[in-house]
């Protein structure tokens, strides 16, 4: 949930958190336009104002070490 988020920002902090909860009617249906989804919790990465892939996401909730392998992965963390 949002306290895993909250521990991603002490790591990573060149990221946006949007909760859907807190968009529109309007910017919702404009957000699931863009990008598909089903479910949340969904982290779905955006780079350039493009969605990178439907492989590049992180779906259901997940541990902050999860959550940071996945970074590592997509190559927004460097290192060990």
């Amino acid at each position: 949930g949002f306290s895993q988020l909250e521990n991603v920002t002490t790591v990573i902090t060149d990221f946006s958190f949007v909760p859907i909860e807190k968009l529109s009617e309007d910017d919702l249906n404009l957000l699931k336009s863009e990008v598909n989804f089903s479910s949340t919790p969904t982290t779905i990465f955006i780079e350039k104002g493009e969605h990178t892939s439907v492989y590049h996401r992180i779906v259901g909730s997940e541990s902050l070490s999860g959550v940071l392998k996945s970074y590592k992965k997509m190559g927004y963390i460097k290192g060990d």
